[in-house]
Protein backbone atom coordinates (compact mmCIF):
# COMPACT_ATOMS: atom_id res chain seq x y z
CA UNK A 1 0.00 0.00 0.00
CA UNK A 2 2.63 2.06 0.83
CA UNK A 3 4.42 1.90 -2.20
CA UNK A 4 1.14 2.05 -4.37
CA UNK A 5 0.96 5.80 -2.53
CA UNK A 6 3.98 6.52 -3.14
CA UNK A 7 4.08 6.04 -6.94
CA UNK A 8 0.60 8.30 -6.71
CA UNK A 9 2.09 11.28 -4.98
CA UNK A 10 4.96 10.96 -7.57
CA UNK A 11 2.78 10.79 -10.68
CA UNK A 12 0.74 13.87 -9.24
CA UNK A 13 3.72 15.92 -8.30
CA UNK A 14 4.96 15.40 -11.84
CA UNK A 15 1.46 16.20 -13.45
CA UNK A 16 1.50 19.18 -11.25
CA UNK A 17 5.00 20.38 -12.62
CA UNK A 18 4.61 19.45 -16.23
CA UNK A 19 1.71 21.93 -16.40
CA UNK A 20 2.74 24.27 -14.69
CA UNK A 21 5.86 24.99 -16.93
CA UNK A 22 3.90 24.59 -20.23
CA UNK A 23 4.21 27.52 -22.74
CA UNK A 24 1.31 29.70 -22.51
CA UNK A 25 -0.92 31.84 -25.56
CA UNK A 26 -1.52 35.02 -24.74
CA UNK A 27 -3.98 36.75 -27.05
CA UNK A 28 -4.17 40.46 -28.06
CA UNK A 29 -6.32 42.11 -27.58
CA UNK A 30 -8.30 39.27 -25.87
CA UNK A 31 -6.20 38.27 -23.01
CA UNK A 32 -3.96 41.40 -23.04
CA UNK A 33 -4.93 45.12 -24.86
CA UNK A 34 -1.44 45.62 -26.77
CA UNK A 35 1.64 43.62 -28.12
CA UNK A 36 3.70 45.02 -25.18
CA UNK A 37 1.52 44.30 -22.57
CA UNK A 38 1.34 40.70 -24.31
CA UNK A 39 5.11 40.34 -24.31
CA UNK A 40 5.41 41.18 -20.48
CA UNK A 41 2.73 38.55 -19.76
CA UNK A 42 4.66 35.99 -21.18
CA UNK A 43 6.89 34.94 -18.19
CA UNK A 44 8.49 31.39 -19.89
CA UNK A 45 10.38 30.38 -23.16
CA UNK A 46 8.34 29.16 -25.54
CA UNK A 47 5.00 31.87 -24.75
CA UNK A 48 3.34 33.00 -27.57
CA UNK A 49 1.75 36.35 -28.20
CA UNK A 50 -0.79 35.66 -31.02
CA UNK A 51 -2.23 39.43 -32.29
CA UNK A 52 -5.57 39.63 -34.60
CA UNK A 53 -5.84 41.43 -37.46
CA UNK A 54 -5.54 45.41 -36.67
CA UNK A 55 -3.38 48.17 -36.14
CA UNK A 56 -1.52 48.66 -33.10
CA UNK A 57 -0.06 52.06 -32.34
CA UNK A 58 2.68 51.18 -30.06
CA UNK A 59 6.42 50.16 -29.92
CA UNK A 60 7.39 46.61 -28.68
CA UNK A 61 10.35 45.92 -26.76
CA UNK A 62 11.33 41.95 -26.72
CA UNK A 63 12.90 42.58 -23.08
CA UNK A 64 15.70 39.51 -23.86
CA UNK A 65 12.80 37.34 -23.62
CA UNK A 66 12.78 33.67 -26.11
CA UNK A 67 8.80 34.18 -26.94
CA UNK A 68 7.08 33.62 -30.59
CA UNK A 69 4.99 37.40 -31.68
CA UNK A 70 2.97 36.20 -34.47
CA UNK A 71 -0.24 37.90 -36.10
CA UNK A 72 -3.09 35.62 -36.66
CA UNK A 73 -3.57 37.17 -40.17
CA UNK A 74 -0.35 38.11 -41.41
CA UNK A 75 1.38 41.15 -42.35
CA UNK A 76 -1.06 42.12 -45.29
CA UNK A 77 -3.95 42.93 -42.26
CA UNK A 78 -1.60 43.26 -38.83
CA UNK A 79 0.36 46.39 -38.27
CA UNK A 80 2.69 47.99 -35.85
CA UNK A 81 2.54 51.51 -36.30
CA UNK A 82 4.56 53.46 -33.91
CA UNK A 83 3.44 57.21 -35.47
CA UNK A 84 2.90 59.45 -32.79
CA UNK A 85 3.64 57.09 -30.50
CA UNK A 86 5.99 59.10 -27.53
CA UNK A 87 10.13 58.37 -27.63
CA UNK A 88 10.70 56.93 -24.77
CA UNK A 89 13.88 58.51 -24.34
CA UNK A 90 15.96 56.03 -26.51
CA UNK A 91 15.01 56.63 -29.70
CA UNK A 92 11.79 55.05 -31.36
CA UNK A 93 11.97 51.87 -33.78
CA UNK A 94 8.94 50.15 -33.86
CA UNK A 95 10.95 46.75 -32.62
CA UNK A 96 13.34 46.46 -30.35
CA UNK A 97 15.59 43.75 -30.23
CA UNK A 98 19.00 44.37 -27.94
CA UNK A 99 18.77 42.25 -24.34
CA UNK A 100 20.60 38.75 -26.27
CA UNK A 101 17.29 37.82 -27.41
CA UNK A 102 18.13 34.72 -29.71
CA UNK A 103 17.04 32.56 -32.60
CA UNK A 104 14.08 31.39 -29.73
CA UNK A 105 12.83 35.26 -29.66
CA UNK A 106 10.34 35.11 -33.06
CA UNK A 107 8.17 37.96 -34.96
CA UNK A 108 6.12 37.30 -37.34
CA UNK A 109 3.47 38.07 -39.72
CA UNK A 110 3.35 42.24 -39.34
CA UNK A 111 3.88 45.33 -41.13
CA UNK A 112 6.12 47.80 -39.32
CA UNK A 113 6.28 51.36 -39.92
CA UNK A 114 6.13 54.81 -38.04
CA UNK A 115 9.58 53.97 -36.51
CA UNK A 116 12.18 56.75 -36.35
CA UNK A 117 15.59 54.39 -34.92
CA UNK A 118 17.47 54.07 -32.28
CA UNK A 119 18.99 57.07 -30.58
CA UNK A 120 21.35 56.01 -28.17
CA UNK A 121 23.83 52.98 -29.37
CA UNK A 122 24.91 55.08 -32.82
CA UNK A 123 24.50 58.91 -31.74
CA UNK A 124 22.00 59.15 -34.71
CA UNK A 125 19.00 57.55 -35.75
CA UNK A 126 18.94 54.14 -36.91
CA UNK A 127 16.75 50.78 -37.61
CA UNK A 128 13.36 52.63 -37.47
CA UNK A 129 11.70 49.63 -38.24
CA UNK A 130 13.47 46.94 -36.40
CA UNK A 131 16.68 47.81 -33.92
CA UNK A 132 18.40 44.71 -33.06
CA UNK A 133 22.01 45.13 -31.47
CA UNK A 134 23.84 42.10 -29.55
CA UNK A 135 20.45 39.82 -30.48
CA UNK A 136 19.48 36.96 -33.28
CA UNK A 137 16.10 36.88 -32.97
CA UNK A 138 14.33 35.18 -36.18
CA UNK A 139 11.71 36.88 -38.75
CA UNK A 140 10.55 35.13 -40.57
CA UNK A 141 8.06 37.52 -42.51
CA UNK A 142 7.94 41.05 -42.20
CA UNK A 143 7.10 44.21 -44.30
CA UNK A 144 7.83 47.51 -43.88
CA UNK A 145 5.76 50.70 -45.02
CA UNK A 146 7.97 54.14 -45.13
CA UNK A 147 10.31 53.24 -42.38
CA UNK A 148 13.94 51.64 -42.75
CA UNK A 149 13.48 48.37 -41.39
CA UNK A 150 16.89 47.40 -39.90
CA UNK A 151 19.89 47.76 -38.16
CA UNK A 152 21.74 45.06 -36.70
CA UNK A 153 24.73 45.16 -34.83
CA UNK A 154 26.92 42.25 -33.16
CA UNK A 155 24.77 39.48 -33.73
CA UNK A 156 22.94 38.13 -36.96
CA UNK A 157 19.43 38.32 -38.00
CA UNK A 158 17.61 34.55 -39.37
CA UNK A 159 14.82 36.87 -41.36
CA UNK A 160 13.06 36.86 -44.32
CA UNK A 161 11.74 40.16 -45.23
CA UNK A 162 9.47 40.79 -48.03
Amino acid sequence: MTTRRSLLVTMTIGLLLSASTRADIINVPGDQPTIQAGIDAAVLDGDEVVVAPGTYHEIIDFDGKAITVRSSGGAAVTTIDAKGVPDPGDGLPVVRCDNFEDENTVLDGFTITGGTGDTVLFGTTSGGGMFISLSSPTVPTARSAGTRLLKAAGRRLKQKLR
